[in-house]
């Protein structure tokens, strides 16, 4: 990514590994946080809606094809959907999402911090945007998969957790970590 201050959008970009052959593949859309599927042929990524702004902008997640063409918006809520990472086996996509954020429903069972900042939480959907679930009812921003698929590892309001795929068994990792940002799994 390199920011355009002619547009303020930040294009997605690829290069060689040695830095050189360096292309701009989006052109009128921001790109943050990509991530590239495992098998290479697809980057998913959030990227903030004309107009966000605010303390909890509307960013949703989309999907491109490596050279920058196809371009698929795969998620619709209020406030963040963001920070992607793909399942090992490249069907799913763990996202944040903040839509159930107190200031992004008026749903009486509404999450919220009680303090600064919206209130992220962890979902799963398939890499084509359906079946859209939310894991955790806890904070959860940042996440990463482990190699074999079936847990997920991400930053909490209480430390570094882990959860199962499908939700269950959410436990605290215990370190001496006061902010576990950017989890990530060895394989």
């Amino acid at each position: 990514m390199r920011d355009d201050p002619l547009s303020g959008v930040l294009h997605g970009f690829l290069m060689h590994p040695d830095g050189s052959g360096v292309r701009r593949i989006t052109d009128e859309i921001w790109v943050e946080y990509p991530a590239w599927s495992p098998d290479g042929r697809k980057i998913a990524f959030m990227a903030q809606e004309p107009g966000a702004s605010g303390l909890d902008p509307d960013y949703n997640i989309y999907v491109m094809n490596a050279d920058g063409s196809g371009i698929t918006k795969l998620t619709n809520g209020p406030g963040t959907e963001g920070f992607p990472a793909w399942s090992p086996d490249g069907t799913q996509i763990a996202f944040s999402s903040t839509q159930e954020d107190c200031s992004n429903t008026d749903d009486p069972g509404c999450l919220s911090t009680g303090d600064i900042g919206p209130f992220y939480v962890l979902f799963v959907m398939n890499a084509d945007g359906s079946g859209q679930t939310r894991l955790t009812d806890t904070f959860a921003q940042l996440m990463d998969w482990s190699p074999n698929g079936r847990f997920i590892v991400f930053n909490g309001r209480d430390g570094l957790n882990v959860i199962r795929a499908d939700g269950s068994a959410v436990t605290t990792v215990p370190i001496a970590l006061q902010d576990p940002s950017f989890p990530d799994w060895i394989a």
